[in-house]
Formats: structure tokens, C-alpha cells, sequence
């Protein structure tokens, strides 16, 4: 895709690292609430089911999260290619309308 900047990459690293933070946190606290509920009397449908949407919590927000990150890289991508044309002279930029 597109090299950017330091200044424009930086933020979506660390949006990238934060999903994969968020799926390794949220399959860690399902393990922990699978451990700490062996021997427990509770009841075993609701322990999975607590299972079941930290999983899938975490699975949907890394999702989430990488799409956003791959949206901000598409449009650093975009503004980089209107940069490039602009510079080019191939297009014009529209001129301003004032209200």
C-alpha cells in the first residue's frame, strides 16, 4: 500500500497492536474463566456461554479494529495518489467557492 510518513503510520501500528491486544486479552480471560469455573457450582450453560462472548468480543473488536486500520491506510493511500496527481498537473484542483 502506501509508505506515509512516520507522522500518518505511527497511529495505525498502534491501532493494529491494540487489536491484536484486545484477541489475546479476550481469549486470556476466557481461559481464566474456564480455569477458575472447573470444580465450581455453577451453573455450566452460563459458563459458556461467558466463554463464548469473550471470545467472540474479542474476535469482533480486533476485526473491528483492523478495518480501521486498513480504512486509515487506504486514505493515506488516496491522499497521497490526489497529492501526486496534483503535483503532476494532470488535474486541477477545483477552486474554492466562498459562502
Amino acid at each position: 500500500m502506501s509508505n506515509g510518513t512516520e507522522q500518518d503510520t505511527f497511529p495505525i501500528k498502534t491501532l493494529k497492536v491494540f487489536a491484536y491486544i484486545n484477541l489475546i486479552g479476550g481469549i486470556a480471560g476466557a481461559l481464566l474463566v474456564f480455569v477458575t469455573s472447573i470444580g465450581s457450582s455453577r451453573e455450566e450453560s452460563l459458563v459458556y456461554l461467558v466463554i463464548a462472548g469473550l471470545i467472540a468480543g474479542a474476535l469482533f473488536g480486533c476485526a473491528f479494529l483492523l478495518v480501521v486500520a486498513g480504512m486509515a491506510e487506504n486514505l493515506i493511500a488516496i491522499r497521497e495518489s490526489n497529492d501526486a496527481l496534483l503535483k503532476s498537473g494532470a488535474v486541477r484542483a477545483a477552486p474554492k467557492v466562498e459562502a
